[in-house]
């Protein structure tokens, strides 16, 4: 009687051995697609009888993906999205630069035709000058209308400078759209100066 307590204690606690869960589980897969394939059931049995144990496979890492339930194709899923996103960005950027390159090509020929006929007009004006000071030693005309003249004169020339450097703003901000984003403050359009400003010419006091 005396060695059959020992032996009973002994399978009891074999017994209590057996029924723990146990916390990992590692399973060694064989080396070959087929087999992982057929393998699949063995392995939804144990995670079924084991739920809280971690289940670890011993695999092939080109046949990993066979054992991940979905998660790479999530993944491919995810980085679709933010390619996609990516691409909605750059498009957008495009469509951007291309209106304001449409726009500022419109204004620099808008620009030119405005220099064109201020040449014509400052042409005239001088060759309006040269007419006075001739009618004026003739007599035919008062000094005051030299210097209205050459008032008119001045003032396109003004306007011509202003107008002048305006169109290089132009050109620059035009340059800038066609060769993208990234300048750095130096190479930034300068702001307008006061000459900008359309001055008209004054009427010489009597």
């Amino acid at each position: 009687a005396g060695r059959e307590a020992p032996a009973s204690a002994a399978r009891g606690g074999r017994a209590a051995a057996m029924t723990t869960e146990p916390a990992r589980i590692l399973v060694r897969l064989p080396n070959w697609t087929g087999d992982v394939v057929m393998a699949t059931p063995a392995l939804r049995a144990l995670r079924a009888r084991f739920a809280s144990a971690l289940l670890v496979a011993h695999v092939r890492p080109d046949l990993a993906p066979l054992l991940d339930g979905g998660r790479r194709t999530g993944e491919v899923a995810r980085r679709e999205a933010v390619l996609q996103e990516q691409l909605n960005a750059f498009t957008q950027s495009v469509l951007e630069v291309w209106f304001e390159v449409e726009e500022l090509i419109v204004r620099d020929r808008s620009q030119v035709e405005l220099l064109e006929r201020l040449e014509e007009e400052l042409e005239l004006a001088r060759r309006q000058v040269d007419e006075s000071r001739s009618r004026y030693a003739n007599g035919l005309e008062s000094y005051l209308t030299i210097l209205t003249s050459l008032a008119r004169s001045q003032g396109l020339e003004r306007r011509l400078i202003s107008e002048r450097r305006r169109g290089l703003s132009l050109r620059a901000q035009l340059y800038r759209a066609l060769g993208g984003r990234g300048w750095t403050p130096a190479l930034e359009p300068i702001p307008p100066h006061d000459l900008d400003r359309e001055t008209e010419p004054e009427e010489p006091r009597r």
